[in-house]
């Protein structure tokens, strides 16, 4: 991976964590501000594409702490709600994980401790399939992703 380190999945050099304000211009009308933790490229891209897509779950630890670091960032202070934008299940089936709510599991861990007041809520559901994102325009996948999501009834009456 990267630069390929012994005894390292990453080293710090590999993946650099600069947390910013990556929303695309222009967006989607009412699309929230949206932070990154690295640009989409070298070792930070084959990172996420082997945690993702090849099962490397190793890296998850080092993805976490850059999701957490990314998140004290963008919300320095008060208390957080990270909800987890959940996987089809055929690709959780394939993938024996789902690793967007792994990452975010891993990373609310790390944040509360440190003292912030956080909470993980899985509420989010699929309405509906999406077609692989890969290769799409920005247009493409908002319309791809329109109405795809659901708050989970269950979860959500719950207090």
């Amino acid at each position: 991976m990267g630069c390929a380190v012994r005894g390292s999945l990453l080293c710090e050099a590999c993946l650099v964590v600069a947390p910013a304000d990556r929303t695309p211009f222009p967006g989607p009308e009412g699309l929230p501000v949206c932070w990154s933790a690295t640009l989409y490229e070298g070792a930070a891209r084959q990172a996420i594409l082997q945690y993702k897509e090849r099962g490397r779950t190793a890296l998850a630890a080092p993805l976490a702490q850059a999701l957490a670091f990314t998140i004290a960032t963008a919300v320095p202070r008060g208390p957080l709600v990270v909800v987890p934008v959940p996987s089809a299940r055929r690709a959780v089936r394939a993938r024996g994980h789902d690793p967007v709510r792994r990452l975010a599991a891993l990373a609310v861990r790390q944040l509360a401790g440190l003292g912030r007041a956080v909470t993980l809520r899985a509420d989010l559901r699929q309405s509906r399939r999406v077609a692989d994102q890969a290769g799409l325009s920005a247009a493409q996948r908002a319309a791809n992703l329109a109405s795809s999501l659901h708050e989970s009834r269950r979860r959500a009456a719950r207090p």
